[in-house]
């Protein structure tokens, strides 16, 4: 019951955030909105202006009549909004001549700004939260500059960085916390045609300076997500546990601190994301911290290589809070909602290449009901990032140019203004009923995926 109803708040959310940019812009436009719906099926209850409240179905005839009905329905799985003269979702409209106050006679410009403004709300709303969640939360310099981990292929292993390493100076600048270290590896400026990083190798006493030539850094930042690097100390901590995979069964919960893979420490998730995958189909010996106790369990990850566990690198080295101005913060909402982006395209280029298996990287309301939960247990602020994540993945998947989605709707305009004049509404109706039909067995898969997990 918990998960139902973290699931019906997290879609209540996006998808009313969704549909009240199609209803302002439709406003904005001049269209006539019939009905704004939170919840789908039958009507419980609504108001309209000059009718007041009323409960249950409206009696024939009040619709259409200028004024819109606000309402909420029986079933919590999303919500709607009615626009007069979208014949895709009223066909019966299609058999008058388009009127002012409807969709089909607004210039394709208009009807794209209508069409899109779900997909810029969601993007918003993601935005929005991000940037308040950096406001209440601020920030913290973290007074370190030894590298922990370096995971093996990445950016950082490819400039010549190692495990235990001490950064002492990028570009000759000294370098005193990780942020300013991780802003100046990552800097697309040079201050000559080189970038070069001062450090100390404990391992073999000695101070070096990497020099990495111009257009080598560039072409490495350009091609790798991040450094995958990690601070010193850091440690790997649970964010959700399945509890019918091998970890769950091992007695792991959310919250847990990692502390070694058989006897090597673990400090960061991409180091004991290898280590299990390394270990499929053999036992390995796992050591965690759960308050003041130290507990063991052998475990053996499954096929797929994976124990059933969502986790986080934290650092737990000293720090100093940081505060943000609304400027500061902003930027930081926006660069965190394009991060989300590019790991979900990441994630689709990987799924297209095989790298990442459709069964452990596609979810439905079972698994969005999952980790709505987990992430509520964690705390309000986990729950919030969930939501601007999941606002974000709705707006990419809405915009993608498929029948009965936004995108779709938004390729018939575009055809309808290079031909300058409306396609038939036969022809609208059919794409409209197979792409309803394409989505529906999709949703059926993502359901019996969710099952299999």
């Amino acid at each position: 019951m918990q998960e139902f109803l973290h699931l019906v708040a997290v879609i209540a959310i996006i998808v009313t955030v969704h549909e009240l940019g199609h209803f302002l812009a439709a406003r904005a436009m001049g269209i006539r909105v019939d009905v704004f719906s939170i919840g789908m099926g039958p009507r419980l209850l609504g108001y309209m202006r000059g009718r007041g409240w009323r409960l249950g179905p409206l009696p024939p005839g009040w619709l259409g009549q200028g004024a819109t009905d606000y309402r909420l329905s029986l079933l919590p799985v999303g919500g709607y909004v009615r626009i007069a003269g979208m014949v895709e979702e009223n066909p019966e409209e299609s058999e008058q001549p388009p009127q002012p106050w409807e969709f089909r006679a607004k210039k394709p410009w208009q009807k794209a700004i209508v069409l899109s403004a779900g997909v810029v709300m969601n993007g918003l709303t993601a935005i929005i939260l991000f940037t308040g969640l950096t406001m209440v939360q601020g920030g913290e310099e973290w007074h370190s500059t030894t590298v922990a981990y370096v995971a093996p292929e990445s950016l950082g292993e490819k400039i010549g960085l190692r495990s235990g390493d001490r950064i002492v100076a990028v570009d000759g600048a000294p370098v005193r916390t990780w942020n300013q270290l991780l802003e100046r590896l990552l800097s697309p400026s040079f201050p000559k045609d080189a970038r070069l990083i001062e450090l100390e190798r404990p391992a073999g006493g000695e101070r070096l300076q990497l020099r990495i030539p111009k257009t080598e850094m560039l072409r490495l930042l350009v091609s790798e997500r991040s450094l995958d690097i990690a601070p010193a100390p850091s440690r790997v901590t649970l964010v959700a546990v399945d509890a019918l995979r091998p970890a769950g069964r091992a007695g792991l919960q959310a919250g847990d601190t990692l502390l070694a893979f058989n006897e090597e420490v673990i400090q960061t998730t991409n180091q004991f994301v290898r280590r299990v995958q390394e270990s499929r189909g053999r036992n390995f010996l796992l050591t965690w911290k759960r308050g003041g106790d130290t507990l063991r369990a052998h475990l053996q990850p499954d096929v797929d290589g994976k124990i059933g566990v969502q986790i986080a690198t934290n650092y737990v080295g000293p720090r100093e809070p940081v505060a943000y101005s609304l400027p500061e913060a902003l930027g930081i909402g926006v660069s965190s909602s394009v991060r989300v982006v590019v790991g979900f395209f990441y994630a689709v280029g990987a799924i297209l290449q095989g790298k990442l298996s459709v069964r452990e990287s596609i979810g439905g309301p079972i698994q969005i009901a999952r980790m709505a939960t987990e992430q509520a247990r964690v705390g309000l602020e986990a729950f919030l990032v969930f939501v601007a994540q999941l606002s974000v993945m709705l707006a990419l998947i809405n915009i993608l140019p498929f029948p009965a989605l936004d995108g779709g709707h938004l390729v018939i305009v575009g055809l309808e203004a290079l031909l300058r004049r409306e396609l038939p509404t036969r022809f609208k109706l059919a794409v409209q009923q197979i792409g309803v039909a394409l989505l529906a067995m999709l949703l059926l898969f993502v359901l019996w995926n969710d099952l299999r997990r």
